[in-house]
């Protein structure tokens, strides 16, 4: 079992609007989202790690804080995670991290483009490239959010929200938007509308 080492610290960022988990053989970490624009940032400390090498021995190996924080940062870079070079983020490294953050996220959206020109088929649009286009403020028919269904209580039959009479059972769902924008029932065998 990995033990912390708290005068060996280090710094990681995260200027994204994600949060992550990843999972080491030296332990669990959580690096939060930034929040109305400022950057979470967490304390590594460096851990000792027990490893069985195999005949009931065991063996330690010191990781250091920086080695961790540089790990961790590697496999997040292009989502705005880094490791601070001190311990607390700079100007210049906060700004750098946000432009790799949004090129990454652009790219997301122009591959996501192509594939739409190419298949117009949402299977093969990214759940990472809709977050990306949200994150970025752009509309596009692909990263349209699905529209919100609710359950008929009587029969449940998938419907849209809103609606004043379900479709399949006809039960009245919204007496007061039925009775609000109701139609004239069908006058005659011509189907003609009473005005």
């Amino acid at each position: 079992m990995a033990r912390e080492v708290r005068d060996d610290r280090a710094t990681l960022v995260n200027v994204g609007d994600q949060s992550w988990w990843l999972e080491r053989t030296y332990g669990s970490y959580h690096i939060p989202a930034a929040r109305n624009g400022q950057p979470a940032v967490v304390t590594i400390y460096g851990r000792v790690d027990v490893y069985d090498v195999g005949d009931g021995r065991k063996n330690e190996v010191y990781v250091p804080a920086r080695e961790i924080a540089a790990d961790l940062a590697r496999e997040l870079e292009d989502w705005g995670v880094f490791a601070a070079a001190g311990a607390r983020p700079t100007e210049a490294e906060l700004r750098a991290a946000r432009e790799r953050l949004e090129a990454h996220l652009r790219h997301l959206v122009a591959v996501a483009d192509t594939d739409w020109a190419r298949y117009r088929n949402p299977a093969f649009i990214p759940d990472t490239a809709r977050r990306a286009a949200r994150a970025l403020h752009l509309e596009r028919e692909w990263a349209a959010e699905p529209e919100q269904m609710i359950e008929c209580p009587v029969c449940g039959a998938r419907l849209r929200r809103g609606v004043a009479l379900c479709r399949e059972c006809r039960a009245v769902l919204d007496p007061e938007r039925l009775r609000r924008y109701r139609f004239a029932e069908p006058a005659g065998e011509g189907g003609a509308r009473a005005d």
